[in-house]
């Protein structure tokens, strides 16, 4: 039999948008209530880490997932 590469991700915030990062490690989730949570899809026995982009709860309608570059200057 072989392993199975699906997975499901239970969340329990209405979601209005999401995103992968750039290498596909990770799911950007933007929720209604103006947060934005983290799951790391290689380690999902982990909680998703959870940041708050509106302090009025504003909802989160669109984002974009840029590399993270290092500068040599």
């Amino acid at each position: 039999m072989s392993p199975s590469i699906f997975r499901t991700v239970n969340i329990r915030i209405p979601l209005t948008c999401l995103a992968f990062s750039p290498e596909g490690g990770s799911l950007y989730l933007g929720t209604e209530n103006g947060k934005l949570s983290i799951v790391d899809l290689r380690a999902l026995d982990k909680l998703p880490k959870l940041i708050v982009i509106s302090e009025t709860g504003a909802r989160v309608e669109n984002m974009c997932i840029q590399v993270r570059t290092t500068c040599g200057y």
